[in-house]
């Protein structure tokens, strides 16, 4: 999923098993910008499970960087989590991706705000 132009992205996936997943966001590579002083963005996230009976949302973790690749890795149990990704454009703003990665099955719905 691409967040570009936006301040802040939230999105909803779904684990349809119990995994262990790696949560990847990345900028664009300062190697192939075309300005040689372009600085990477600070990107967070916050990631949370979502109870979608009772519309309860609960904190799981939070990261927060100043670099290409912002990731951790997280073990999920089956459920709905709600991912919100929120970025400081540092001048320009350019393609940001997220995926993710792991020994499980998931779906990433789109962005739900």
């Amino acid at each position: 999923m691409d967040v570009y132009k936006k301040s802040w992205v939230l999105i909803e996936f779904n684990v349809n098993s119990e995994s262990d997943l790696d949560l990847i966001i990345s900028q664009k590579n300062k190697c192939r910008m075309p300005f040689k002083d372009y600085n990477y963005s600070n990107v967070r996230f916050i990631l949370s499970k979502y109870d979608k009976e009772d519309k309860s949302i609960h904190y799981l973790h939070g990261k927060s960087g100043v670099e290409k690749d912002l990731w951790e890795s997280c073990s999920f149990d089956i459920g709905y989590y709600l991912l919100f990704v929120e970025v400081d454009w540092e001048g320009n703003s350019f393609p940001l991706t997220i995926s993710a990665y792991g020994n499980g099955h998931f779906k990433f719905g789109g962005d739900v705000h």
